[in-house]
């Protein structure tokens, strides 16, 4: 795939899944006189692209389309600091010795005070598996939070949030009432312009309803969203550091007769070979033809494989098993799963990639027997992706802006 074929597959293969437009206005390239941007303009670059850049002074010259980008423009305060995710939780509901399965969406907005502490809401609507037929639950929660960047310029974060709220439930969950949450998020993102960035977080979350028969959630959820008015990262003026362990972390849809979500933390062990542990839900449809409520959950662990590299598509496989709890009719079942995967991973940006993959499941406790298919749409990011130095994603030389 040539360099500008590969670029196209970058802008737009993420589009539908992230809802954004992630544009990179710089090429590496010949310099080609060109016109003068305005005085102070922002290059068509990321803030991203061009951390450990100086700040231009008043001495610099204007930036010029074709020419090398030698220092970026200061970065101005925002008015607003806000941002905006949409994600799926899935879990368990626990009343005392009742125990059912839940999954749901949420939606959640943060105005950030500072660059760490942000007030914010969020809304969860969630499916359980009660014993009388399908249950729905609802909830409503202000939210508190702090965040500790690992790397602020590539949004790298742990996050912790307090919740305090209102959940309704029916009474076979114990009816309406007050809901406490507490949630820890890994955050990462990508910045794709000055001040906002496109971000992903993985979240473990424990919620409690404040009254005696109100059940305790345990939940695990992926997210995706934005960012906006991004105030100026402490270590902009640092390039990124090389890292003593490469590792990726990821989010997957899986598709096919049942439908679910996943994610993984993979490490890379050298330029072929890495290996990935990856917590997973699937739900298909019960006797009634109700969607979504008995679910399975698995997590399973294995080597990933680079059948070959070819300039930014990267075919690959992947094998790797462990135990799962399979939703029926008369509750879960314990068994053992294998998974194989065969699939195609597209780089977007130096440490982002793209898998398009099939995936095939079988149960392993006596004998081989298969279960499903699954089409596999996966993000990763993280520095085991981090691609050579040499790529035009991650080159440190002349940063030409056109």
């Amino acid at each position: 795939m040539s360099v500008a074929a590969a670029d196209v597959v970058r802008r737009i293969g993420i589009v539908p899944f992230f809802l954004f437009a992630a544009h990179r206005g710089e090429a590496f390239a010949q310099p080609i006189d060109g016109p003068a941007l305005p005085p102070g303009a922002w290059p068509g670059a990321s803030l991203e692209d061009l951390r450990g850049l100086r700040e231009c002074t008043l001495d610099d010259p204007p930036h010029r389309i074709g020419a090398e980008i030698t220092c970026r423009p200061p970065v101005l305060p925002s008015q607003t600091h806000v941002s905006a995710q949409v994600g799926w939780v899935t879990g368990l509901s626990v009343a005392g010795d009742d125990v059912r399965g839940m999954n749901g969406i949420e939606l959640a907005g943060q105005f950030w005070l500072t660059r760490s502490l942000g007030l914010g809401a969020r809304y969860q609507y969630a499916g359980i598996d009660a014993r009388m037929g399908s249950a729905s639950v609802g909830e409503g929660l202000v939210t508190a939070h702090y965040r500790m960047f690992t790397d602020e310029v590539d949004r790298d974060a742990f996050t912790l949030a307090l919740g305090y709220g209102w959940a309704t439930r029916p009474l076979e969950l114990g009816g309406d009432g007050p809901v406490a949450r507490a949630a820890l998020t890994r955050d990462i993102g990508y910045m794709t312009g000055e001040k906002s960035s496109v971000t992903w977080a993985w979240e473990v979350a424990v919620e409690r309803g404040l009254d005696e028969r109100a059940p305790t959630a345990v939940t695990a959820g992926i997210r995706a969203g934005f960012e906006l008015g991004i105030r100026e990262p402490r270590n902009v003026g640092t390039r990124d550091p090389e890292p003593p362990v490469r590792y990726a972390i990821d989010g997957e849809m899986r598709a096919s007769a049942e439908l679910g979500f996943g994610a993984s933390l993979g490490f890379r062990l050298s330029d072929r070979l890495a290996w990935r542990t990856t917590a997973f839900w699937t739900t298909g449809n019960d006797d009634d033809g109700v969607h979504g409520l008995r679910a399975n959950w698995g997590a399973v662990t294995g080597p990933r494989v680079w059948i070959a590299r070819t300039g930014a598509m990267l075919p690959y496989v992947d094998v790797q098993a462990g135990p799962a709890a399979l939703g029926e009719a008369g509750g879960a079942r314990l068994t053992t799963i294998a998974e194989g995967e065969v699939g195609v991973g597209f780089h977007m940006f130096c440490q982002t990639r793209l898998d398009l993959g099939v995936r095939v499941q079988a149960e392993v406790v006596d004998g081989v027997d298969a279960r499903n298919a699954f089409f596999m749409l996966r993000v990763e990011h993280g520095t085991a992706l981090r691609r050579d130095r040499d790529a035009p994603e991650c080159r440190e030389g002349r940063l030409i802006l056109r």
